[in-house]
């Protein structure tokens, strides 16, 4: 199935390319790796909250609510398939890469620091958006199941 959207991919990358232009950064994204994100959560987070794409709801969980630690263990349990570079040089211009994905859910961990470690959620895979890189790791198919019955 890739194979054959990857021509459609292509072309909506070099189209966002071109209308893009310069676009400098976007210095309020983490300047760290999918890895280093999912120990900051680990170790640091006060909690969760889960916003969902589909009908506009958001929960908030403390670091105490089941709920949180199940979430948790499927991120945690997430493997890396995919790092993408964020901007690249296109005909004397910077332009930011877009990756068209499925959005189902964001999942917004809190740490103790006051930063918020942010993923993005769709059928089998999460989202983590650094300051120069986007990272794709795919998570276990269950995880839709448990955030549709924190939304009940």
């Amino acid at each position: 199935m890739f194979n054959k959207l990857a021509p459609f991919l292509v072309i909506i990358i070099l189209v966002t390319a071109l209308f893009s232009g310069s676009c400098g950064g976007n210095n309020d994204k983490p300047d760290m790796n999918l890895t280093t994100a999912i120990e900051i959560v680990s170790s640091s987070s006060t909690g969760l909250t889960v916003k969902s794409i589909l009908n506009s709801r958001e929960v908030r969980l403390d670091k105490d609510s089941p709920n949180f630690g199940t979430v948790f263990k499927y991120v945690e349990n997430a493997v890396q398939n995919r790092a993408q570079p964020r901007f690249s040089d296109f005909r004397g211009t910077t332009a930011e890469i877009a990756i068209p994905y499925v959005l189902n859910y964001k999942l917004i961990f809190r740490s103790s620091t006051g930063a918020d470690i942010e993923f993005d959620y769709g059928y089998d895979t999460i989202w983590f958006t650094s300051k120069d890189m986007i990272y794709g790791a795919a998570v276990d198919t269950n995880l839709d199941g448990v955030l549709q019955q924190i939304f009940k």
